[in-house]
């Protein structure tokens, strides 16, 4: 249970070293007073890590191989030791209060809330009053950085690499809430490479294995309802999506 806004943090980042914005996101997260930890899973340390001595917040964890992105989260989280959990990509910066906000709303709120990024929040040119919104969209930037407590955390299935893990949180966490603030990035920085094409294409299908027909009929009202209101074109919009993601997994 949140008993104070105050409470510390623990940050789970992920990385291979392809951004530029890392170094400084990891300095901005350092210094804040409501991050007690930083883990920072290191997918690549071949390519030759920045120095970290200063950052006496950072636990590093290098691995010997890539294991992606989703299995950098759950590792993180569960080596995190505070109640309070951010997972944050490596190539993006943002305003740190955004944690004492982020607190406050989970305490006010249900305890299985999760919160990720409004998709405005990558538009913004300048920062504006932290508003916070029900509901997700899942594919315009909701999951480069979560909120959430960790004992509802439910690892996601090892058959998800690197896509489809935020959808899977979504089917998880019962409220699905997105915070609007000024974030820049140079999205998909890492994951954008076309080498992790056919990880992802795998992904896509191995979410239709791991789900049923009603967990994503859900997720696809969830996304109907983006932002508390029901929207017929954007459930049209997913739909056909999925089924032309289906009909191309099936070739």
């Amino acid at each position: 249970m949140i008993e104070s806004p105050h409470q510390l943090w623990s940050v789970v980042i992920p990385t291979i070293w392809r951004s530029s914005y890392t170094l400084e996101l990891l300095q901005k997260l350092n210094n804040e007073a409501l991050v007690g930890e930083i883990i920072l899973i290191d997918n690549a340390p071949a390519e030759g890590s920045p120095d970290l001595s200063g950052l006496h917040k950072i636990i590093h964890l290098p691995q010997r191989s890539n294991i992606n992105v989703n299995p950098a989260w759950n590792l993180g989280v569960s080596s995190a030791k505070y109640a309070q959990i951010c997972i944050c990509n490596d190539d993006i910066l943002f305003n740190t209060s955004v944690f004492s906000a982020a607190a406050q709303h989970l305490l006010l709120e249900q305890k299985t809330t999760i919160i990720g990024a409004h998709h405005e929040s990558f538009s913004l040119e300048s920062d504006v009053s932290i508003s916070f919104s029900r509901g997700h969209w899942v594919g315009q930037g909701w999951g480069c950085v979560l909120f959430f407590q960790k004992k509802y955390w439910r690892d996601i299935p090892p058959q998800l690499k690197i896509f489809s893990g935020d959808k899977y949180i979504t089917t998880i966490f019962p409220n699905t809430h997105s915070i609007r603030f000024k974030v820049d990035t140079v999205m998909s920085s890492s994951s954008g490479s076309r080498e992790f094409n056919p990880i992802k294409d795998k992904d896509r299908h191995n979410f239709e294995l791991l789900t049923n027909y009603y967990s994503r009929a859900k997720w696809l009202c969830k996304h109907a309802t983006s932002f508390g209101r029901f929207s017929l074109s954007i459930f049209l919009f997913f739909s056909l999506k999925n089924i032309a993601l289906w009909a191309r997994s099936k070739k």
